[in-house]
């Protein structure tokens, strides 16, 4: 201002100053910002120097007014900064809040949504588990009714390893059935139609002797 504490002071806030930019200069800046701090440590240096031009013994009226000058342009400079800044702070911490807001969002969805994931990811492994074993159960129950035709399909991975194993039996059984069936059918022919007769008897000590078959 134009009447200061003293010359002294004065020198003090310059100098506050000019440390203040040195360290906002160590910061990340864009383009434009480094222009104005380069700027307005340029002119913290004038304002030093007219200052000390204006201290000196038979200092001049026109020396004081421009140490005011350039006062007055640094305190609206400075002010200038502090508005942008300002305004580039409310607009940073708005974007915080609304990313803030989202992420509330999102976890509040996922904590709600979870117990229904679970459910939906526990039921799809339920049935993932319990279609093939239903279909080898139906299989053995087909098997065990005599059906040895039949062949498990619809199966994947180590469910479709062990359908394969039961396929395989099924149609061993049918075989080993389809030989007994046919060395009976033989052996009933020889029985049937030999010329002299033969009879089998029971040795169970309660028939003891009673003709079993004969032909």
């Amino acid at each position: 201002t134009a009447h200061p504490e003293s010359a002294e002071a004065m020198k003090n806030h310059a100098s506050g100053m000019e440390a203040a930019i040195k360290a906002c200069f160590a910061c990340h800046h864009t383009q434009s910002v480094t222009e104005r701090l380069s700027d307005l440590q340029h002119q913290i240096y004038q304002f030093k120097e007219a200052l000390a031009l204006s201290t000196r013994v038979g200092r001049s009226r026109g020396e004081l007014e421009k140490a005011h000058v350039i006062g007055d342009s640094l305190i609206s400079k400075v002010n200038t900064m502090i508005i942008l800044t300002n305004a580039a702070l409310s607009e940073r911490t708005a974007r915080s809040l609304r990313s803030v807001q989202r992420t509330k969002f999102i976890m509040i969805v996922l904590v709600a949504a979870g117990p229904l994931m679970i459910a939906v990811l526990g039921l799809t492994v339920l049935t993932g588990f319990m279609k093939p074993i239903s279909i080898l159960l139906d299989a053995t129950r087909k098997v065990k009714a005599g059906n040895l035709d039949i062949r498990s399909t619809g199966l994947k991975n180590e469910f479709a390893e062990l359908g394969h194993a039961f396929d395989d039996m099924a149609m061993s059984l049918q075989e080993h059935t389809q030989k007994i069936e046919e060395s009976e059918k033989r052996y009933r022919n020889l029985f049937d139609s030999a010329a002299d007769a033969i009879f089998v008897l029971s040795l169970d000590d309660q028939n003891v002797g009673n003709i079993l078959q004969a032909n």
